[in-house]
């Protein structure tokens, strides 16, 4: 990264750690859950009481197979996204593991193919190409973006 923007490996390296240490910077790991023998992406929408709602959310935001858990209004109250690893997995977990929660009702949608995935490329999409190593983009002091040319040394 020093290199490709013309600055000091310590000084990129000591910008980097101040990110991190103060949450500006997060890394986080993107995998193809289908490398892990999850071939079934489904959305689980829900019906569920006002007073069990937070309950079931919370509940469910920590089941291995959830990925997503989100209140939301209309038709369905709770919307859980889950990987897993075969329709007789989704059966089980909509049956046994939804069974003991409280939910009055249930839609399941299988998603075919993903447009849009965290840490990949959309489908075609042109890929973003990082900037020339003659280009830097720093915010100014009002946070616009500014792009000055640097020199190669």
């Amino acid at each position: 990264m020093a290199a490709r923007i013309g600055h000091p490996e310590s000084t990129v390296r000591r910008r980097v750690a101040r990110l991190a240490d103060t949450g500006r910077l997060v890394t986080q790991v993107v995998l193809d859950p289908r490398r892990l023998g999850l071939d079934i992406d489904a959305n689980v929408m829900m019906r569920v009481a006002p007073d069990r709602l937070d309950a079931v959310g919370r509940t469910l935001a920590r089941h291995p197979a959830v990925h997503g858990a989100f209140a939301t209004t209309g038709a369905a109250d709770l919307h859980v996204a889950v990987w897993v690893r075969d329709r007789a997995h989704l059966y089980r977990f909509i049956t046994r593991d939804l069974g003991g929660l409280g939910v009055d009702g249930v839609e399941t949608v299988s998603v075919g193919q993903a447009v849009k995935r965290p840490g990949k490329t959309p489908v075609n999409s042109t890929p973003r190409t990082a900037p020339s190593a003659r280009t830097l983009n720093t915010c100014g002091p009002d946070g616009t973006v500014v792009r000055r040319r640097c020199s190669r040394r």
